[in-house]
């Protein structure tokens, strides 16, 4: 995926407190938003995805360059 454009249902990894993490692309945040309370310093310029884990189903919001693909 390099710098290929993440859409909605791609599979993807992470690493989250020193542990990979795989998930599914929930979708693109492109303006400031909300998730869990905390902020999200998304713009078009630099959108965060929302990702949700396959092992606990709960969502985090990431940027392009912690997402890499999973096969």
């Amino acid at each position: 995926m390099g710098v290929a454009r993440l859409k909605r249902g791609d599979r993807v990894r992470w690493r989250s407190f020193g542990e990979q993490r795989v998930g599914r692309v929930v979708r693109k945040l492109v303006a400031p938003s909300a998730i869990h309370g905390r902020k999200v310093a998304a713009s078009p310029a630099l959108p965060q995805y929302l990702v949700r884990s396959e092992a606990s189903g709960r969502t985090a919001a990431l940027a392009r360059r912690a997402l890499k693909p999973f096969p």
